[in-house]
């Protein structure tokens, strides 16, 4: 049973459903308590068993947590990117130029910067943490 539609049954009056509803509540409401119990058996024996996913399979919430952790996992993947390019330009130093002009952690050019919307001058870009950090295009 999807989330909406189990949410949509405990919202009613038990004794209001139509019979049906009360066995669709009732199976429901179980399956949710065997997942409870699977996670306090998990948690006293260490592991949660595979039977788990079968009993989750329809849980909204779970799509939810999954698709967190996935975000979070990209998120994370694209901090590390960004440091290794950093570190393999510039040592990761924002304060930094090279020979040919370029400058910052991620040695972008005047042309590079002006792509990007930023109209400014070495010295203002290397001195302007604000600048610096808005043109990685995320934190």
């Amino acid at each position: 049973m999807k989330y909406k539609e189990y949410k949509e049954l405990m919202k009613t009056p038990f004794e209001e459903l139509s019979v049906e509803n009360q066995k669709k509540r009732k199976k429901e409401f179980h399956r949710r308590l065997d997942v409870c119990q699977m996670f306090i058996q998990g948690m006293i024996k260490g592991y949660v068993n595979d039977d788990i996913d079968k009993l989750m399979e329809d849980d909204k919430l779970r799509k939810e947590a999954e698709a967190l952790k996935i975000k979070q996992y990209h998120e994370d993947e694209l901090n590390r990117f960004l440091t290794d390019i950093g570190f393999r330009e510039s040592g990761n130093r924002y304060d930094i130029t090279n020979t040919w002009g370029y400058m910052g952690k991620y040695q972008f050019g005047k042309s590079t910067l002006k792509g990007l919307g930023f109209e400014v001058t070495r010295k203002e870009f290397l001195n302007n943490p604000n600048k610096r950090y808005s043109s990685r295009g995320c934190k």
